[in-house]
């Protein structure tokens, strides 16, 4: 029965984490592309950019992910005196 959680808080955490750092790493790798073709090198440009791309994917994915944790959380503390009586 735990196996079965450790392995949903496993992917609970890789499907949040790689939704925002995908995003983010696809942000910086155009920023980057773009600051080599255009020779601009300022520094604050691409925090920006990568900050604005990781607000507006939890925004947009914010509502899943919460819903996904609580489920989860619901889940495993309904089943906590089951876990209990091992």
């Amino acid at each position: 029965m735990i196996d079965i959680y450790l392995k949903e808080t496993l992917t609970m955490t890789i499907a949040g984490t790689f939704i925002l750092l995908g995003a983010s790493s696809l942000a910086g790798l155009f920023v980057a592309i773009l600051q080599t073709a255009t020779q601009i090198q300022e520094q604050s440009f691409p925090f920006l950019i990568k900050f604005s791309v990781f607000a507006l994917t939890l925004i947009i994915f914010g509502k899943w992910l919460l819903a996904y944790a609580l489920s989860f959380m619901q889940e495993m503390l309904s089943s906590l005196v089951q876990l209990g009586a091992m």
